[in-house]
């Protein structure tokens, strides 16, 4: 598995991870956040992953290109029979623009490997009721 850049590292940590959902949840790496156990119960569900298919390898693309890949993950998770909810993951130091994904509820850890992966990703967030959100490296 090849390393990340420190400064990556640290950017993803400095990222907000916003579900929209009800409530909107405001997702941290290595935070804890009861309304996101909320949300997971409400769905019955004990895991989820933030993943996106977005700037792969952490390298901006065009906002059509974006779109493309967005929308083709989304038909994905659709075809997996996976159910998913709207992401944005904010840089608090406004580096970034936004960028959208999806909140993957009933995840299954080897699978968001799989799809993050296939979409070029370097990283995706996981979630599992009761612990704290960590981030998942893919390379």
């Amino acid at each position: 598995m090849t390393a990340l850049p420190t400064g990556l590292i640290a950017a993803y940590h400095g990222t907000l991870y916003r579900v929209h959902a009800t409530p909107e949840l405001n997702k941290r790496i290595g935070v804890r956040c009861r309304d996101t156990e909320r949300v997971l119960r409400r769905y019955r569900v004990r895991t989820a992953a933030v993943l996106t298919a977005e700037n792969p390898g952490s390298r901006p693309q065009p906002s059509l290109v974006n779109r493309i890949r967005r929308r083709l993950l989304e038909a994905e998770l659709k075809a997996l029979g996976l159910r998913s909810l709207p992401t944005s993951a904010i840089d608090l130091a406004g580096i970034w623009p936004a960028e959208r994904g999806r909140f993957v509820l009933g995840a299954r850890l080897a699978d968001m490997h799989r799809l993050a992966r296939r979409h070029g990703q370097n990283a995706f967030l996981w979630i599992e009721h009761g612990r704290p959100t960590r981030i998942t490296l893919c390379r």
